[in-house]
């Protein structure tokens, strides 16, 4: 069974794999967009849960959540590729949401249902343990 990490490292990588490259040759900063994604989506980055060490059992607040910086320092501009944007004269640029696509990825979402799985198997075993000491 995949951790957590290993999700939120999928998502990362993912993230950094369907950023689009920026093609012309004039650019400056040619890869900049992808080297700053994966500086800024590792999995301790990506992965966000409010306890370290949580009982799933008793505790109602324990939570998990992926976040996914698609404009990190130094490439802003990610926002505008994600989200698209409307130039001043009219033309409009339209999305390319990467991020998105990295978390709604297949092989993301497999690695979510079996990690859920095996969590529902581990309250269920808790819960069990639990009664049986009552």
């Amino acid at each position: 069974m995949a951790s957590l990490k290993d999700i939120a490292k999928k998502v990362g990588d993912l993230t950094v794999a369907y950023a689009p490259i920026n093609k012309d040759p004039q650019a400056p900063k040619r890869g900049n967009l992808k080297r700053r994604l994966k500086a800024a989506n590792t999995p301790n980055k990506v992965l966000k849960t409010n306890v370290k060490k949580p009982n799933i059992v008793q505790d109602t607040k324990f939570g998990i959540q992926f976040s996914v910086n698609y404009a990190p320092t130094g490439a802003k501009y990610g926002k505008f590729v994600e989200e698209g944007f409307k130039h001043k004269g009219g033309k409009t640029i339209p999305p390319n949401p990467f991020a998105e696509k990295a978390i709604n990825d297949p092989s993301v979402r497999k690695m979510i249902k079996d990690y859920t799985k095996e969590l529902a198997k581990e309250v269920k075993k808790q819960l069990l343990e639990d009664f049986r000491k009552k």
